[in-house]
């Protein structure tokens, strides 16, 4: 059965409401990600498409642009690497939140709050990864992305051991575990551990839980534009 794409939400802007319909996705559904983008674009609230990315780190403003600039590079190569890409090209903006009174120096889990405010003022669907996710851009991300595989690179190294990454926050992670009772786990020295965020896992930035609320996306180019 094929899939129907839902009626635009009222909310999108009426000078966009003109725009021609996205067609709905019929099988083989192996298609490059551009046509899912395409698909959901009309129940994204402007139209467009593309992460949020905050900035938390301030200082060299030059880093900073060259930064945008090479994530826009990057987006746009996967984009032009296939039809229906370059014919959705122009519905592609990074949100980029840049306030460094709010936003120096933040957490990630002031951060993860801000984002979900802006989510919720824009009536965003939390279904949909551009309302799911965001990307935290600290000094660690910036330096991998300017310094990493080139834009649009046909270096096997590149295209299959990509350097350059990003940090994506997952709007649904709890700082707080889940606290458990002697019902949950009678063990007090593993109910303690868990009740503290230890679950045993690799220390990634001092978080030791099986759903860390972050991931470190290696392929700036390709999946992590299907929002």
């Amino acid at each position: 059965m094929s899939r129907k794409l839902k009626s635009p939400n009222s909310f999108i802007p009426q000078e966009l409401r003109h725009r021609k319909p996205c067609k709905a996705l019929e099988p083989p559904y192996n298609v490059d990600d551009s046509v899912h983008i395409e698909v959901e674009l009309a129940n994204h609230h402007d139209g467009n498409f593309g992460f949020a990315i905050y900035r938390c780190v301030y200082g060299d403003e030059e880093a900073w642009k060259h930064f945008v600039e090479r994530m826009i590079a990057h987006a746009h190569a996967r984009l032009d690497s296939t039809e229906t890409g370059r014919q959705i090209k122009d519905r592609f903006a990074w949100d980029i939140m840049d306030d460094k009174e709010k936003l120096d120096g933040a957490s990630k889990e002031q951060v993860r709050g801000l984002f979900k405010h802006w989510r919720d003022a824009v009536r965003g669907r939390p279904i949909l990864p551009r309302y799911g996710n965001c990307i935290y851009a600290d000094q660690e991300v910036i330096d991998s992305v300017l310094n990493g595989d080139a834009p649009g690179s046909t270096s096997p190294q590149d295209r299959n051991h990509p350097t350059a990454f990003v940090k994506v926050l997952d709007d649904m992670f709890e700082e707080q575990p889940e606290q458990l009772t002697p019902d949950d786990e009678s063990d007090d020295e593993e109910r303690e551990k868990l009740n503290a965020g230890d679950e045993g896992y690799p220390d990634i930035e001092g978080c030791k839980r099986k759903r860390r609320g972050l991931d470190e996306s290696r392929y700036t180019q390709s999946r992590a534009q299907s929002l």
